[in-house]
């Protein structure tokens, strides 16, 4: 079954190709509690702590969530295992290969700034 997406609410968006098919699972069964996004995404979206937003994969409405904390961070210093596995991953070598794939690959994690978003599923 197909749900669309509803329009106007905002979103996290997560894509199959980067997050590699076991942890879209997880991700689907709502056991992803932490996702990692760029300085762009939290200019958009900063107001939302505390608000709904709607978990969409590869344009898939999955479900709501509510944003519980938005935190700024390095990095270098979010890839840690407690890290991945909040984010649905394995190992943190998995959260590394979906992080490469997801753009932070062209300097060293070092030189990036993120925004660490945590959600919890409601409804």
């Amino acid at each position: 079954m197909v749900y669309r997406i509803p329009e106007g609410e905002p979103s996290i968006v997560f894509t199959l190709k980067v997050l590699g098919e076991e942890t879209a699972n997880r991700l689907k069964g709502r056991k992803v509690v932490q996702t990692i996004r760029s300085s762009s995404w939290h200019q958009k979206y900063r107001k939302l702590n505390g608000g709904k937003v709607q978990i969409v994969l590869d344009d898939r409405f999955l479900y709501h969530a509510r944003i519980t904390d938005m935190q700024r961070e390095n990095l270098a210093d979010v890839i840690t295992q407690y890290d991945a596995e909040c984010g649905g991953f394995a190992t943190v070598d998995d959260f590394k290969q979906a992080l490469r794939r997801a753009g932070f690959r062209f300097k060293d994690y070092t030189g990036y700034m993120v925004y660490r978003v945590h959600f919890v599923p409601v409804g």
